[in-house]
Formats: structure tokens, C-alpha cells, sequence
């Protein structure tokens, strides 16, 4: 009987020990597989993957507006409707007109330039009532500040940023003017946010990098503000208006017609414009003699090309830096801030 008891405990040890050995193979299988795969996933980990493009700007629902991926907002200097539209001097800026669409009644608010600057990025002057640098920054909320809040992107280039040290804060340095580049007195807006204008992207796939919105200021003699030094220092100032919008269309051509026409097959736009005209005026000394004109004084030019554009559109609708603000704002939802509230945003022109 003791036989008889042993044979199936000696089969069950065996049963057991088979059973065992299977269990450990298992296990060293699952491990060997482990090992690779973990390897495969750092060999995976470590090639480096293509850029990927800026996630795409959440769009309003219902919108009556078009919901571009990339906005480019050039702006020139101190020139009239007639000094652009039609002139001889400005061959470029006439040819994209037949591309894009063109504003025929468009108006800036002030003289001289700065307050203008001012009411296109924030919807108000914020007090300013000429060139002088603000001593500090503004609280009151930014057309870049609504970007970065609603997690979009926005980026102000600026020709002959100047570097460290003195940064873009400076007041003026060289060609540079901050006083064109309304973004840097704003807290809502970081410094990381002023770019040098050689850091603009010159391919099909630096465009696709672009911020959501991009303001663009070329230096002060590109952007028609002033002659270039070979002109004659006692040269009349109606003779020099010609050679300053020569020069500045020659350098939007240059500059800028690559992104132009890729905005022209994408869903994106640039935008040109003027901050004030070239009318004559008193310079402002104080706040009591600020500036405030209203149509048909102060009539600039306003150019739009792009995917969302119909070329060849010309709008004699009334419109005015505000207007351009609360276009933008409406684009991608953000609320309006200062006169853009009241304004209207453009329209008839888009695809």
C-alpha cells in the first residue's frame, strides 16, 4: 500500500517541477521580450522626429470671418493714400493690389505716429499723444496679450532690433524706433516676443512656423518713414516722399513677397498698412494739444493678400485702425478691447 501511495506523489512532485520549469521559461521569455522592446523604444526614442507645425488657431463657431493660420500685419510710415495707390514710386505695392484685396477708404486717428501704433494693438492711444517713449508699461490688455491668453501666438519683428545691452526698450537706436513697435509697452506681452527682422522666416516651411499673428516694422528707412542717407539733407519734403516710397517698396518686395504669394495658396494673410498720412501738422507738446482726425483727413492704404482673400477686391466701405484690430479679434474669438469694441470688423472682401 505504501507503493501504492508513493507513485502518484512521485508523479504529482513530477507534474509539479514540469509545471515550474514552464512558469520560469515563460518568465524568461516575457523578460528577453521586455529587454528588446525596451530597446526597440529608446532606439525609437532617440531619433529625432520632423518638426511638427503650430497646432491650429481654435476657429469661432458661426464666424463670418475666415480663420487664418498665420496673419502678418506690416506697417509703413507717414504716407497718403495718393502717395501709394496709383504712384509710379510704389510698382510692388500696386501689383499685389490685383492680388489681394484693396481698402479705398481706410483712415488713421491721429498725428503723429505713435498714438496710431498704439490703437491698433490695444484699441486705445493709452494717453500717448506723440513720439516720446512711454516711461513705463501699460496694464490696460494688448491685441498680443489676447493672443497668448487664448494659448495662440503672437511675435513683433522689428528691423535692427537692437541687441543687448540697451534691447528693444531703448527708445531709438540707429534706424530703430520703438515707437513703431507698440507690443514692447505691455506687460501682457513678454520680452521674449521681440525678434530682430533677420529671424523672419524665408521658406515655404518657415511660413508654416509663423505665429499666429506677426507684426512687422521695417527700420525707418524702409518702412518710408525717412530718405535713405544719400538723399540731400536740404532736399524739400514733397520731393523726398517719391525716393522714401521707392525705397520702401523696393524692400517689400524683397522681404516680403516670398510669404505673399505662399499666403496666396494657404490659409493665411499679410496685411499692409499705414500708420498715419503725410499731411503737414504742429507737433504736439502736451496732452492738451493731441491730435485726433477724422475722415477724410488722415487717408492711408490698406492692403490684404491671402488664401481667404479675393484677389482683385476692392472695398470702399470706412474703416480705421480699429477696424483692422477688431477683424483680427473676431478671427479667433478674442474679445475686443478699447474702440475695437464699436468698430466693425472688415468685411466683402473675404473668400
Amino acid at each position: 500500500m505504501n507503493l501504492g501511495l508513493r507513485i502518484p506523489h512521485c508523479r504529482r512532485r513530477a507534474g509539479y517541477l514540469s509545471l515550474a520549469s514552464l512558469l520560469l521559461a515563460g518568465i524568461c521569455l516575457a523578460c528577453a521580450a521586455s529587454g528588446r522592446g525596451a530597446s526597440e523604444s529608446g532606439a525609437r526614442a532617440a531619433t529625432p522626429s520632423p518638426k511638427a507645425e503650430p497646432a491650429k488657431p481654435p476657429c469661432p463657431a458661426n464666424s463670418q470671418l475666415p480663420c487664418p493660420d498665420h496673419i502678418v500685419v506690416v506697417i509703413e510710415e507717414n504716407k497718403g493714400y495718393g502717395d501709394i495707390i496709383g504712384s509710379a514710386n510704389a510698382p510692388y505695392l500696386n501689383a499685389l493690389v490685383t492680388q489681394g484685396a484693396l481698402l479705398t477708404k481706410f483712415y488713421a486717428e491721429h498725428h503723429p505716429s505713435q498714438p496710431n501704433y498704439m490703437e491698433i494693438f490695444s484699441g486705445n492711444s493709452q494717453g500717448v499723444f506723440n513720439d516720446s517713449c512711454p516711461k513705463s508699461q501699460f496694464s490696460a490688455p494688448s491685441l498680443g496679450g489676447s493672443l497668448i491668453n487664448q494659448h495662440l501666438t503672437f511675435t513683433g519683428y522689428a528691423e535692427d532690433l537692437p541687441p543687448p545691452p540697451s534691447g528693444p526698450s531703448v527708445c531709438e537706436q540707429g534706424d530703430y524706433a520703438r515707437r513703431h513697435c507698440p507690443w514692447i509697452d505691455f506687460k501682457d506681452v513678454p520680452n521674449s516676443a521681440s525678434v530682430d527682422f533677420a529671424s523672419f522666416p524665408k521658406t515655404a516651411a518657415g511660413f508654416a512656423q509663423l505665429p499666429t499673428v506677426a507684426f512687422v516694422i521695417p527700420n525707418l528707412i524702409d518702412d518710408m518713414h525717412s530718405a535713405p542717407s544719400t538723399t540731400p539733407h536740404n532736399a524739400p519734403a514733397s520731393s523726398q516722399i517719391p525716393i522714401e516710397v521707392k525705397d520702401g517698396d523696393t524692400w517689400l518686395k524683397n522681404n516680403l513677397d516670398a510669404y505673399a504669394q505662399w499666403a496666396k495658396t494657404h490659409n493665411s494673410l499679410l496685411v499692409i498698412t499705414w500708420d498715419e498720412d503725410s499731411s503737414t501738422y504742429t507737433y504736439p507738446t502736451k496732452p492738451s494739444q493731441k491730435i485726433n482726425t477724422k475722415p477724410p483727413q488722415n487717408h492711408i492704404t490698406t492692403i490684404l493678400v491671402g488664401g481667404v482673400v479675393k484677389a482683385g477686391k476692392t472695398s470702399s466701405q470706412q474703416y480705421n485702425h480699429y477696424s483692422l484690430l477688431r477683424t483680427i479679434e473676431n478671427m479667433y474669438g478674442l474679445p475686443a478691447i478699447g474702440g475695437s469694441q464699436t468698430a466693425k470688423p472688415i468685411a466683402g472682401i473675404w473668400q
